[in-house]
């Protein structure tokens, strides 16, 4: 395997990785907002759920302004790096089929 083919192939896994990191970012996000939705619905005591409240309230908002956001950004580079190392391969590939003919 040559030099240029390992490269590609781990800035491959790379992309693969910020995807996953991404997906992984969002899951979390929404299963806690879950969690505490769950957790918010049973009978508390009012300090309790003065906590739950004030928690919720800020996982949603963070949610909306920076974790969805981020989880974004992290999937579209993942799938961009992806992409352009597919681009680059297929470009290569026909570079040298062109020079064989």
């Amino acid at each position: 395997m040559s030099m240029r083919e390992e490269i590609s192939l781990v800035v491959f896994y790379l992309g693969v990785a910020l995807v996953v990191g991404g997906q992984s970012i969002y899951r979390y996000v929404h299963l806690r907002i879950t969690d505490l939705e769950a957790h918010f619905s049973v009978n508390l005591p009012q300090n309790e759920y003065w906590a739950t409240e004030g928690s919720l309230r800020w996982w949603r908002t963070e949610t909306a302004s920076f974790y969805d956001p981020l989880s974004l950004y992290i999937l579209t580079a993942g799938l961009i790096v992806m992409i352009c190392v597919l681009v680059f391969a297929s470009v290569m590939i026909f570079r040298k089929r062109k020079l064989r003919n």
